[in-house]
């Protein structure tokens, strides 16, 4: 499955070039808007046209554009990423501190450079994990007048959101920083919201996805010196566990190793190690008092629901579990089928989708046996065969001056993500076989419009797993019109996930808790 959701690529702003002057202030009002891709709110003017996510046009004939965006870099490296659109090479001096919301940005102008009549108004700050930048280009002559109309007053607009903005304000419950240790060692931190009264409390884990999951269930990046969030990432963990928790459950959940305040190295974890992770979290409320033993479950999602059905295979003290969007064929299936419904999903040409689908088909078998030179070797084919279809041209542009390196150095960094112990797992790992042995109550969800775990590949072969197993107990529902993250979706692709509002589809929440609420009994 997609292991990350890379952070949206930085778009191209602008280029800096020559434009039709017009009266700057005519017809300009700014009115709010909220973009949940970005995660902030701001302003722009209300005549001007959405080219994308984040870069606005005015409709005319003049080349005038309004970029507000967030990246997960530092400041100086969004900048210094900028500074060929600005049309220079070195970063200027800034003309302004200007706080704004408790930001402080620092703020840059750029009048005619490379002898052109453009103007450049940037601003850059950071809050948490996200660096925020907005941008005006214009030409020289309404360079005053737009940067008092527009830029100022969206640098001043802009607030950021966070994972509360997708809660509700009032909290009927306790919420406690816990911490754990894993069976290898590694210390894992979490938040454990209590229901009201003294318990003790039916208690569910939350069990995250793929790829690099803080407590809140919100994809982030991890390098060596830092954690941050990822643009527009859907905190889906804090918004259940609150659902839940007024519901009347304990919820445990937390950072993966190597995020947030949980140590471990991520990359070099799979599936089984995350799993033995989950297991120290029910041990935890196991622990505790407060909480009810008897009826201690699990909820789990994605890679999590395999990590769930591990579990279950070696201990007898879960009571139920919920598994959203549950694998139930081996990682290689999984892969192929999500390639070609995300592709499919994107509309990409049907030639290339063949093309990648029958890449992935020699690739992938080769990291499932570990050979991991004939899996680099066949990267390096296929970037070399893609080489071969630019111009000369195209590759003095890059400053490509030896091919042969060039190759050498794109293979090496794209297979950099496949050199390590996460991905034999899953291409090996079935987990129809543990789940054929699950005899708890079972719920299962799944998303009609997923495109990472396609349930019409997984949801049968789910069905026979609990069928194989005997068990008597077990709902299987899909809901329509959900994605991956159960989010109301136009097409369900991993390219949408950032556009969409941070909420669970309707029927998403009463699923999961009208069952729950029937397999337990609160206190």
């Amino acid at each position: 499955m997609l292991k990350r959701i890379a952070a949206a690529a930085l778009l191209t702003v602008f280029v800096v070039m020559g434009a039709l002057a017009q009266e700057a202030s005519d017809d300009i009002i700014l009115v709010p808007f909220t973009d949940f891709n970005y995660t902030f709110t701001g302003v722009v003017p209300s005549s001007w046209v959405q080219v994308t996510a984040g870069l606005w046009s005015r409709d005319t004939g003049a080349q005038t554009l309004l970029a507000q965006q967030a990246r997960t870099e530092a400041p100086d490296a969004v900048l210094v990423a900028l500074l060929p659109q600005f049309g220079i090479d070195t970063v200027p001096e800034p003309v302004e501190i200007r706080e704004a919301n408790g930001l402080t940005w620092t703020i840059y102008e750029i009048i005619a450079p490379a002898g052109s009549d453009a103007a450049i108004d940037a601003a850059i700050t950071s809050r948490g994990t996200l660096t925020y930048f907005i941008i005006l280009a214009s030409v020289v002559e309404e360079h005053d007048t737009l940067k008092q109309a527009v830029f100022l007053p969206a640098v001043d607009a802009l607030v950021p959101l966070t994972s509360a903005d997708a809660l509700p304000e009032d909290t009927p419950y306790t919420a406690e920083d816990v911490s754990f240790t894993s069976a290898d060692g590694t210390e894992l931190s979490g938040t454990l919201t209590l229901p009201e009264g003294d318990g003790p409390h039916p208690a569910v884990v939350l069990i995250s996805s793929s790829g690099p999951h803080n407590r809140d269930g919100a994809l982030v990046g991890v390098t060596e010196d830092e954690t941050r969030l990822i643009s527009g990432s859907f905190p889906m963990f804090a918004v259940l566990s609150d659902h839940l928790t007024r519901a009347g459950f304990a919820v445990l959940r937390y950072d993966e190793r190597g995020v947030g305040q949980s140590r471990g190295d991520h990359d070099q974890a799979t599936t089984g190690d995350f799993a033995v992770d989950a297991s120290a979290a029910v041990d935890l409320l196991l622990a505790r008092d407060d909480i009810d033993s008897a009826q201690v479950g699990l909820i789990a999602h994605g890679e999590g629901a395999n990590e769930a059905a591990i579990i279950l295979s070696s201990r007898d003290d879960i009571a139920f579990v919920v598994a959203l969007a549950p694998q139930a064929v081996d990682g290689l299936q999984t892969i192929i089928r999500q390639t070609e419904r995300v592709y499919q999903a994107d509309e990409q040409d049907a030639a290339a989708t063949a093309e990648q689908l029958e890449f992935l088909g020699r690739f992938f078998p080769r990291i499932a046996a570990g050979d991991i030179a004939g899996a680099r070797a066949e990267l390096e084919l296929l970037i070399r065969g893609q080489a071969a279809e630019l111009t000369p041209e195209q590759l003095e542009q890059m400053g490509v001056t030896d091919l042969d390196v060039f190759i050498r150095e794109v293979t090496d960094s794209q297979f950099l993500s496949f050199d390590g112990p996460w991905w034999p797992f899953l291409l090996n790992y079935n987990p129809a076989e543990d789940w054929s042995a699950v005899t708890v109550p079972v719920l299962a969800v799944y998303g009609e419009l997923d495109t990472q775990i396609d349930p019409a590949l997984h949801r049968p072969a789910f069905e026979a797993a609990m069928a194989r197993a005997h068990n008597l107990d077990v709902t299987v529902v899909t809901l329509p019109a959900a994605n991956h993250m159960f989010q109301l979706a136009g097409t369900g692709s991993p390219s949408e996930y950032t556009l969409l509002q941070p909420m669970f589809v309707d029927g998403f929440l009463d699923t999961v808790t009208d069952w729950l609420l029937a397999h337990v009994e609160l206190p």
